[in-house]
């Protein structure tokens, strides 16, 4: 018997098996991709929704979005409304604020906002001063890592310093990466509100507050100690954040917010250390020739009443936020290069927004 060699039947042969790997290889990379994807979707549907986390249109900032931005925690998130800023003064800001927002997470926030986009302003809350922490707890570190992309540079750099300076467990820092992790169990309690679009979209950051603290009582006076030096961590990342502002050409402006009454978890001993940190940072921007408003023992100063515009003794309510919406409007325009862009080509999108944000307010009865 004859046997036939068929020219270039081994060469097909190797070239069928390279296609099939190939097409193998792509399978495996869809269902991966996949797998990502659902990944961070769970992660994405799960997370609790409460005001505290950042606004998602933070991550997708860019050229233009705002002439102005808030950072720092809770007390400058319930503060400061943007779209009264525009309606009022024709400013476009958009407030990053986010529960206790540490100065180191104001400052990888910060690095990865300039990355697409650059502020004429920014507005910092330094009422985080005192802390010696990278974060409190993991809990408010969620709070802006949740609503950044995934792959994001800052974000893993966020995660990463501040599992180092809490000792985190793997568990926690695979939560912090991947949110579905953390809340694993919480499909059992998804309510219809969780699919609900962020409201945060409608107020451009700021958590909105119909509550009235009717403490009226003041703190105990306080004479700021001298000798006292901010925590290594805070300072660290305050002077990055004048720094990084100054390289980039933008202007920065520090506040402490005021601090009224006794609050729920701000007693006589807190309200003494936040008073010698906000004269910490006074040094620190007299060093830098950067403004800072300590506004601590200001708040009667700028119009706010205790017992009416205070929503739990140290954040603003609805009627505060705007009184120091206004005041704060106001100190813009008179220190800084701030255009206002009413009537503008290009912003009727502002008016619309104002607008719905008016009946958001109308809605929850603070209008």
């Amino acid at each position: 018997m004859t046997t036939r060699i068929h020219p270039g039947g081994d060469r097909e042969k190797t070239a069928d098996m390279r296609g099939g790997k190939v097409q193998k290889a792509i399978r495996c990379a869809v269902f991966l991709a996949g797998i990502i994807a659902a990944v961070i979707l769970l992660g994405k549907v799960l997370r609790v929704r409460n005001g505290e986390y950042l606004s998602p249109e933070a991550s997708r900032l860019k050229a233009d979005s705002a002439d102005v931005l808030f950072l720092g925690p809770s007390t400058i998130m319930n503060g400061v409304y943007p779209l009264n800023l525009w309606h009022d003064f024709g400013i476009t800001a958009f407030n990053c604020g986010s529960g206790s927002q540490s100065l180191m997470a104001s400052y990888y926030l910060l690095e990865d906002i300039l990355a697409r986009m650059k502020p004429k302003l920014v507005v910092l809350d330094c009422g985080k001063a005192r802390s010696a922490r990278a974060i409190v707890k993991s809990g408010y570190l969620h709070y802006i890592t949740d609503m950044l992309p995934i792959i994001n540079s800052s974000r893993f750099t966020m995660i990463d310093k501040s599992a180092k300076d809490r000792a985190y467990s793997f568990d926690t820092v695979a939560g912090l990466i991947f949110p579905c992790f953390a809340y694993h169990d919480r499909w059992q309690h998804i309510k219809r509100g969780d699919l609900a679009p962020d409201v945060k979209l409608i107020t451009l950051g700021a958590k909105v507050d119909p509550r009235v603290w009717n403490v009226t009582d003041p703190y105990a006076a306080h004479e700021a100690d001298p000798d006292y030096v901010l925590p290594e961590m805070a300072e660290t990342y305050l002077r990055k954040i004048i720094e990084t502002c100054r390289e980039e050409g933008i202007d920065l402006l520090m506040v402490t917010m005021p601090n009224m009454t006794p609050a729920v978890d701000v007693d006589q001993e807190e309200y003494e250390l936040r008073v010698d940190a906000a004269a910490a940072v006074q040094k620190i921007a007299d060093e830098y020739g950067v403004i800072h408003e300590n506004q601590i023992t200001e708040g009667e100063n700028i119009g706010l009443i205790p017992g009416a515009d205070v929503a739990d003794g140290q954040h603003l309510n609805y009627v505060g936020a705007g009184k120091y919406t206004a005041w704060i409007g106001n100190y813009i325009k008179e220190h800084y290069s701030v255009p206002d862009h009413r009537g503008e080509s290009g912003y009727e999108e502002m008016d619309r927004k104002y607008e719905e944000f008016r009946k958001y307010l109308e809605t929850m009865g603070t209008a």
